[in-house]
This record gives C-alpha cells, sequence and structure tokens, in this order.
C-alpha cells in the first residue's frame, strides 16, 4: 500500500514556489486551451511531469482513486 509507494518515490522536495507557479500556469493553460477544463487531470499531470522534467525533477504519474481533482473544481 501506501508505505510501499512512499519507499518507492525518490526523496528529492521539489519547492514551493515551483509548484505553486507550476499549478498556476497549467490552471491558465487549461482553462484557455481544454475543451475538456475540469475533467482533463490526465492531460494537466503529463504537462505537469514534462515541466518537471526539464527543471530536474522525477516525477511520477500514478493512477488510482482520488478523493480530489487538479484544478479549481
Amino acid at each position: 500500500g501506501q508505505a510501499k509507494l512512499k519507499k518507492s518515490l525518490p526523496n528529492t522536495t521539489i519547492p514551493a514556489d515551483l509548484l505553486c507557479n507550476l499549478s498556476n500556469a497549467l490552471r491558465k493553460l487549461s482553462r484557455a486551451a481544454s475543451q475538456n477544463y475540469g475533467t482533463d487531470c490526465a492531460t494537466q499531470a503529463a504537462l505537469a511531469q514534462a515541466v518537471l522534467k526539464r527543471n530536474g525533477f522525477e516525477a511520477k504519474i500514478v493512477a488510482g482513486y482520488a478523493a480530489w481533482r487538479v484544478g479549481e473544481g
């Protein structure tokens, strides 16, 4: 379960300001460009992963059940 997942993730902390800026930028991009705004979590996750990778951070997309969505929903 969760313990295995936590052990498998790298122990690199992504700076809060980078996450905040990335979140705001992706929300604005999605609102302007997506026909499925509010239900395009996979697209936002893939974009965030690509941006983080370009900044030297490894990000793993994991699909599963969640009680929240990406974005303002």
